[in-house]
This record gives C-alpha cells, sequence and structure tokens, in this order.
C-alpha cells in the first residue's frame, strides 16, 4: 500500500503513517482548534505534499522513517491550517445591526431605581425611587440604507417613591379612579403625554437621528406643566438622553469576541455640559432562554468637555456607567441592556460631613408587540 499525492486520502493512508500523523495532530491543539477538531476532518488534498512511498514492516521502522513521517505530519498540519482557518476566522466575525422591517411593532419596557443614602456616619437616611416606562414603536418606513422612520408612543408610567418617615407614594398610569392629590399635577401630565405621538428616525446602528412632532401633538404637550421635564421626553436630546445608554451603539465594522470599540456624546444636565465615552466590549455569543445572544459590555465615562471628572465627588473613582447588553443579530435587534451608576458626592452641615451616595439601575428589555 501506498501513500499517493491527489488519490482518496483515507482509502490509501497506511495504518502506521496514519498513527504517526495522528499523534503529531493531538499534540498540536493550539492548531487543531482554528482548523478543525477531527484528524479524519482534513481535506484530501492537504496530503498533496506527502511523497508516495511503501510502508516498512514494523521491524524495519528507522529513525528516519519516523522523523520524514513527522514532517509529513507537520506539512499536513499546515495545510489543514491554511484551509480551514480563514473561513472559520470569517464565520466568527459579526456585523451587529439593527434589521427594521415596515409594519414591524415592538414594546419597550423600561425599569429604573435609584437608591439615594445620605446623612452622617451615625445617621443615614436611604431614599428609594422606581419608575417603569412602556413604549411602543411602529417602523413606518425603511430606507435603502436600512434607516428607519417610526412612530413612537408613551403606553404607561408607573413611579413609586419610598421615604423616611413617610408612607410610600405609588402612581401608576394605567390605574382607574382620581389619584392621590399629592399625585395630580404628574397624573395629569402624564395623561396628555400617553396620547402623544412623535415621529423617530432610527440608524441601523441604534442612532436617533432625529426626533418630530405633529401640530396636534405639540398642543396636548402644552397643558403640560413645564416643572415635570416630561416634555423634555419627546425631543431628540431628550430622548437620546432617556434611550441612548441602554439602546447601545454597534460598531462600524464586523467584530469577533474581544474586538472593543467606542462613542462619543454630549449632554446637557443640570450640572453642566458634560462628555460621555462609552468603550464597548464584545463578549461574544451566549445562549439566554434558548436564544443566541451577543454579549456586549459597555463602560461610560463621564467628563466634563476639558476632560476633568464632572461634578464634585469624592476621588477616585470618576462617575462611570457599566453594563451588559445582549443583541440578538438573527432579529436584529437589542433584546436586553442592563446598566448601573454609582455618583458619591459630600457636603459639610453644621460642622459634620454628610456624604451622599446614589445608585442608579436601568433595565431595558425590547419584545416584538403581541398580535393583535
Amino acid at each position: 500500500m501506498h501513500i499517493l499525492a491527489g488519490k482518496s486520502v483515507p482509502a490509501g493512508r497506511p495504518r502506521r503513517v496514519r498513527s504517526l500523523l495522528k499523534k503529531s495532530w493531538d499534540r498540536l491543539p493550539a492548531c487543531r482548534v482554528p482548523c478543525t477538531s477531527s484528524f479524519d476532518a482534513c481535506p484530501d488534498y492537504a496530503f498533496d505534499r506527502l511523497e508516495a512511498y511503501p510502508t516498512p514492516p514494523r521491524a524495519s521502522i528507522s529513525a528516519g522513517s519516523v522523523r520524514r513521517a513527522a514532517a509529513a505530519a507537520a506539512g499536513l498540519l499546515l495545510v489543514c491550517c491554511a484551509a480551514w482557518a480563514p473561513s472559520q476566522l470569517a464565520a466568527a466575525e459579526k456585523l451587529l445591526r439593527w434589521k427594521f422591517a415596515q409594519g414591524e411593532q415592538l414594546v419597550v419596557d423600561i425599569a429604573q431605581t435609584t437608591v439615594t443614602e445620605a446623612g452622617t456616619r451615625d445617621k443615614p437616611e436611604r431614599m428609594t425611587v422606581e419608575m417603569t416606562l412602556q413604549m411602543a414603536w411602529r417602523v413606518d418606513r425603511v430606507d435603502a440604507d436600512g434607516t428607519a422612520q417610526t412612530t413612537q408612543a408613551f403606553r404607561r408610567l408607573t413611579a413609586k417613591t419610598v421615604a423616611p418617615g413617610a408612607p410610600p407614594v405609588v402612581f401608576d398610569s394605567a390605574a382607574g379612579g382620581s389619584p392621590a392629590k399629592e399625585l395630580k399635577t404628574l397624573a395629569d401630565a402624564v395623561s396628555s403625554l400617553l396620547h402623544a405621538r412623535f415621529q423617530v428616525t432610527l440608524t441601523p446602528r441604534g442612532e436617533i437621528a432625529d426626533v418630530t412632532r405633529s401640530a396636534e401633538t405639540d398642543s396636548l404637550l402644552a397643558a403640560v406643566p413645564a416643572g415635570t421635564g416630561l416634555v423634555r421626553l419627546l425631543n431628540k436630546e431628550g430622548l437620546n438622553q432617556t434611550l441612548r445608554p441602554a439602546l447601545g451603539f454597534l460598531p462600524e465594522r464586523a467584530v469577533r469576541p474581544g474586538d472593543t470599540w467606542t462613542h462619543t456624546r454630549e449632554v446637557e444636565t443640570p450640572r453642566g455640559r458634560v462628555r460621555l465615552v462609552s468603550t464597548y466590549t464584545d463578549d461574544g455569543p451566549v445562549t439566554v432562554a434558548a436564544r443566541e445572544l451577543e454579549r456586549i459590555r459597555v463602560s461610560t465615562a463621564v467628563h466634563v468637555p476639558d476632560g476633568e471628572p464632572s461634578y464634585e465627588l469624592e476621588q477616585p473613582p470618576p462617575p462611570r456607567i457599566q453594563g451588559v447588553l445582549l443583541f440578538d443579530a438573527t432579529a436584529g435587534r437589542l433584546a436586553q441592556s442592563d446598566l448601573s451608576q454609582t455618583l458619591k458626592s459630600q457636603a459639610t452641615y453644621r460642622k459634620k460631613t454628610v456624604a451622599v451616595t446614589a445608585t442608579t439601575t436601568v433595565t431595558l428589555k425590547i419584545a416584538a408587540a403581541p398580535a393583535q
């Protein structure tokens, strides 16, 4: 029997040489991973470099034969890597994009919890504020570049405040009956907000490119008290501040696990304009509820324009938003994001140092709207 270049390899591969090749294969896991996990799965032309030679009897195997077989094995493995590695690496790369479809309807649920602890070391106080917001998205048109023109609306808003020495204050826009006296202003404002419709332009990378409102929507919002801040949700900057961190920002090019990309933007805050620098890291696919999702870590540093950390906060560390995004590359939309931020500050009151720690967590979930 001979090993003949260009012939059927499994049938023509001598048993002893095949055994030597497999031993070399088994000792080179670094090459095996990008190529293939099976020795027998190597393509036939990977053996073309082997010269035809007879298989010697067991007693006549020499050191030279072993060396020749080992050299052949090395050539085989190199050819295998060359044949398989490019396709495997290419398969590992993913171009992450939103895939909007005309007529598609989505439900967006946002839940935010802020826990604030303030006071002196011997007398701390704790306050918790929980809010939920549900939105409805309808895709009206998808442009040739994948940009979507959508109509969006707020469906429901809930709020709950728990403060020391006071009963909890609870609000739910879906609840019937008259609201409590202290919640009437909020209830009236939310009622107008829930009747508003606005148009949002979304890019395939998840950017909010534009927000517009009709004259009818503007007339509805005229009744909303300015002090509630709810009207700001219906302009480009306000909606960006509400949704942008949770929606994330997809990379320009295809990525594989371990790749990073950044996104910088500026926002207006009560303390002035600040710059947010977000660094994203692709952690690769994970399985959640039988769905394969791309796990993306995000860390956002908060700075004032001149590069100094914003606010008068304890240092280190500077304020930072941390979290994880789960993107469904098959469906072409974000499935869920979880973000958190902790801010620490301190002030002197009556010769005592008052420390304030505020921890905010935000969870956003997007799903297809139930069939009607």
